[in-house]
This record gives structure tokens, sequence and C-alpha cells, in this order.
């Protein structure tokens, strides 16, 4: 007769653990062959498992190297465009409206989209407008509002604009347009929308934007001696 298939396995052969040994005989299996496939496939499990978090792991850690490394070229770019932006500011006090031109010129061409640009469009037209260029500002200024359109420097720079080629009704547009949500107690475009107003002889809804600055801050000197 052939030997029986239950045979105890010997130590230097008992690979598969307690757990593992009871799980076999439960279903009536005492084949040592099948005892040792289910060890093995056991530990091509627990392997596969750890390498695959092992994986994971490394993934995470990319991932957030990746964040950080982002989030310091960011502060970087930011940091240089303030650096930029002080310069340029001093250099136009000076009248050195070329200089400021280039220097600006050049960043855009590095920014291509977002706040940023918005600041760099925003000098430029500052920069013109001071020159008295006017147009040309306000096409800055409207591009800026197009990246942001309630950045306050583009919306006031555009309405100043166009205020000064005579263009008022379209001044008040855009004011009215942007002054709402977080901007709807905006002082600055309050007031300069205030005095648009009176400019028209509209007294009514002068005093109305002055209403608004008031029932925010009720202590604004500037808007007493406008009114």
């Amino acid at each position: 007769m052939a030997e029986s298939s239950s045979v105890m396995l010997p130590r230097s052969c008992a690979l598969a653990s307690n757990s593992q040994w009871y799980l076999a005989t439960g279903y009536g299996c005492k084949n040592i062959d099948v005892v040792l496939s289910i060890n093995v496939q056991h530990r091509l499990i627990s392997s596969a498992k750890y390498r695959w978090k092992q994986r994971c792991s490394c993934v995470r850690m990319q991932e957030g190297a990746g964040i950080k490394e982002t989030s310091n070229l960011r502060q970087d770019s930011e940091k240089e465009l303030r650096t930029l932006i002080s310069k340029v500011k001093k250099s136009r006090r000076k009248g050195e409206v070329d200089d400021c031109v280039q220097s600006l010129s050049g960043a855009l061409h590095k920014v291509k989209k977002g706040r940023e640009r918005c600041v760099v469009l925003v000098e430029l037209g500052n920069t013109y407008m001071q020159s008295f260029q006017f147009e040309r500002a306000a096409g800055y200024f409207r591009k800026a509002m197009k990246e942001d359109s309630t950045f306050e420097g583009a919306f006031l720079g555009a309405s100043k604009c166009m205020e000064k080629n005579g263009d008022v009704q379209d001044a008040i547009a855009i004011l009215e347009k942007v002054l709402c949500g977080e901007n709807e107690h905006n002082s600055k475009g309050l007031q300069l929308l205030g005095s648009l107003y009176l400019k028209l002889d509209d007294s009514k809804n002068g005093i109305k934007c002055f209403q608004r600055i008031l029932s925010k801050n009720p202590g604004d000197v500037a808007v007493w001696q406008a009114w």
C-alpha cells in the first residue's frame, strides 16, 4: 500500500506556520506539497504587498518633494517680482520711463498668467499714465482686468485713463461692473465713482457712492472732504 499522505512535516521542512497548517488540514488537506505551496504563495503575496507599500511610500515622498519645490519656486518668483516692482517705482519717480518699460516688458515675457502677470501689466499702465500716454496705459489696464477684473490697480487705472480721455461714461460703466462682491465697499473705487457722477452733475448717485463708503468706514476723512 502507498504510504499515507498525512505524514507530519519535519522541522527542517516545516515552512508553513501553524495557522497555515490548520487552514490546510481544516479542509481535509494534509498533503505536504499542498501545504508547502500554500506557504510559498503566502510568502509571495506578503513580499508583493511589502514592495507595493515601499513603492507607494516613495511616490508620496516624491510628490511631497515636488510640492515643496514648486512652493519654493513660487516664493522665489514672488520675491523677485517684488524687488523688480520696487526698482521700477524708484525709476519712475526719477522720470526714467524707458528703463521702467524695458524692465517690465522683460518680466511680462516670463510671467504668462495669474496675479503676477496682472501686477506687471498694471505697473506698465502706471508707467505710461505717468508720461501722459493715457490711451496706451488704458490698454495695459484692460489687459490686467482680463487677468483679474477684481484687481484694484487694474480697474482704478483703466477708469482714470478713460476719465483723462474724456470717456467718463465708460469709466463709470467699468466701476459699476466691478464694485460688487468683494469690492462692494472698495473705498478708492467708490470715491472715484462718486466723483465721476458729480462731474456729470449726478449728485444723487454720487452721494450714494459716498454713503456706501461711510456705511463701512464712518471715519473716512477723504470721503467727507470730497462730499
